[in-house]
């Protein structure tokens, strides 16, 4: 099946012991979902959208450690990941960037438009604990944004621009920026736009910030 409706038939072969699923996504399957096993569903969004999905994240993680029976593996999981900020602070403050502010953009295999993520997102969460600043710092229902490359020329040189690309492992920087509207990109004439590693996934789990944040 799809993200939006999945095959219950294949669920229900599985025999699960418990089915965990978004509420966005999987409401109207509720009923369904719980005639084949123990269903939760998790709103990965507040009403207000004030409330960061690092956060969220985190406290999804500690409920399903805790309905698992893995709260101590839970704990020790999200204790890696405050490890692996603080070192990274370490490493920003060697490198005299704390404070900088960087745009995270995600290529989705379109020739111009990009999906930004936004102050409420994982990134921006993940930017808070670093002591950086995500642009843009406004809140999106999902942490994302679309922007176009036309949008980034009035943004300053100074910001640091990341990008996960959409093409193979072998598809450097240059070849990943097709738009030549890119040659026009402030951060780009500075040198300030890298790629990060592919499989960086940006709506993940403690494991998955970790990775996005080094």
């Amino acid at each position: 099946g799809t993200r939006q409706q999945p095959s219950l038939e294949a669920i229900a072969r599985l025999k699960p012991d418990l089915i965990i699923g978004m509420s966005y996504r999987h409401a109207a399957l509720f009923d369904a979902l719980q005639g084949i096993a123990p269903t939760v569903l998790y709103a990965f969004n507040s009403p207000d959208f004030k409330t960061d999905y690092l956060s969220q994240m985190l406290r999804v993680c500690d409920s399903i450690a805790a309905i698992s029976g893995c709260a101590t593996r839970g704990d020790a999981v999200k204790r890696q990941l405050f490890a692996r900020l603080a070192e990274d602070r370490r490493r920003l403050d060697a490198a005299g960037l704390r404070g900088q502010t960087f745009i995270l953009l995600q290529a989705l295999g379109l020739t111009d438009r990009y999906w930004m993520l936004t102050g409420n997102s994982m990134a921006g969460g993940i930017a808070r604990a670093l002591d950086l600043s995500i642009w843009p710092a406004q809140a999106t229902r999902e942490g994302t944004a679309w922007v176009t490359t036309a949008q980034l020329l009035d943004r300053p040189g100074s910001d640091r621009l990341l990008l996960i690309s959409a093409n193979g492992p072998g598809v450097g920087l240059a070849a990943s920026l097709v738009s030549p509207v890119w040659h026009h990109v402030p951060a780009r004439l500075a040198g300030h736009v890298a790629l990060i590693a592919r499989n960086s996934w940006v709506f993940g789990g403690p494991v998955s910030a970790g990775r996005l944040a080094d």
